[in-house]
């Protein structure tokens, strides 16, 4: 019972936050913290629950975030037709990195995803007649909706988080699937699963395709709600924090990337407005996780609470 209240009590939290906060500036940082969650919960899909080193989840929103830029500004397509147009980009960019990274194992998925998005991020900074290089791309109009206007910080508060639950929603069907569970077995035990007759490459493109469904819907959602990208997106920083939300919030849960992001975006958002090096908060905070909480906060915590006295 206790379970399926907390959940329905946080879901029916984040829609009243408009009417408790009426500050657009903290309307404005949960939705980055709502998006940023997505990214981190499509990498947490391939590393913690499928056991592949991914790091191209980041490059891959920025790119769908340059195809939703590029279809809106550059060819002048409705922003409801450049975000489908964006996000089947994505998922054929997700099933291709996928298709080479699956071409080996362990910790050369992780390289090969890594210089992947280098490559992205490299076109995103280069390739300037198209992308607008470190100008980047911005005026990007949002789309809009029958009755209400997205222009309103509510309106798109509540628009955001409409999509952010239906997808972690999504997200925990799928893990408790027979596919999120084979794709669990296929991390602790690959040649058992294939020993048993299950298809270890179909299983794990398909958390390919998924998670780069949930990057694609991401970067939409990113692109639309800043109404600018630019190549900083693509960053091999921004995939450094993506990673930390993972393994501080703690892999292979649903909510630990939701935590780990509200903790990294917090920092980066409000803790850097007051302190210039907030950088080094983050890594005594990501030093402190890895030695009393090695799981991971949500792991962590759920485990200090379970505790008897």
């Amino acid at each position: 019972m206790k379970r399926s209240v907390f959940p329905s009590l946080m879901v029916v939290l984040l829609l009243l936050v408009p009417f408790m906060v009426s500050s657009p500036f903290y309307l404005d940082l949960l939705v980055q913290i709502m998006v940023a969650s997505l990214i981190a919960s499509s990498l947490n899909l391939l590393l913690g629950i499928g056991g592949l080193f991914s790091f191209a989840q980041t490059a891959l929103a920025g790119s769908v975030s340059y195809a939703v830029a590029l279809g809106c500004i550059t060819y002048g397509v409705s922003p409801w037709l450049a975000a489908m147009g964006a996000i089947g980009i994505g998922l054929v960019i997700s099933l291709a990195i996928g298709a080479l990274a699956l071409r080996t194992t362990g910790l050369n998925i992780g390289m090969i995803t890594l210089a992947l998005a280098q490559v992205l991020w490299g076109l995103a900074l280069h390739w300037g007649s198209v992308t607008g290089g470190e100008n980047g791309i911005s005026g990007i109009p949002r789309p809009s909706l029958p009755l209400w206007s997205t222009a309103d910080p509510v309106i798109w508060y509540e628009y955001v988080t409409v999509i952010f639950i239906l997808i972690v929603v999504a997200l925990r069907r799928f893990i408790a699937s027979p596919l999120g569970v084979c794709l669990g077995a296929v991390r602790s035990q690959p040649k058992r699963m294939s020993a048993l007759g299950y298809n270890i490459w179909l299983i794990r493109m398909s958390a390919f395709a998924i998670a780069g469904l949930v990057a694609s819907l991401a970067g939409v959602l990113f692109v639309f709600h800043q109404q600018f990208i630019s190549p900083h997106a693509l960053a091999l920083g921004e995939t450094a924090e993506t990673l930390l939300m993972v393994i501080v919030g703690g892999p292979a849960t649903l909510l630990g990337p939701i935590v780990g992001a509200v903790i990294v975006v917090v920092f980066r958002v409000i803790v850097s407005s007051y302190f210039d090096y907030w950088p080094m908060l983050l890594g005594a905070l990501f030093v402190a996780v890895v030695v009393f909480l090695p799981e991971g906060v949500v792991p962590g915590v759920s485990r200090v609470l379970r505790r008897p006295r």
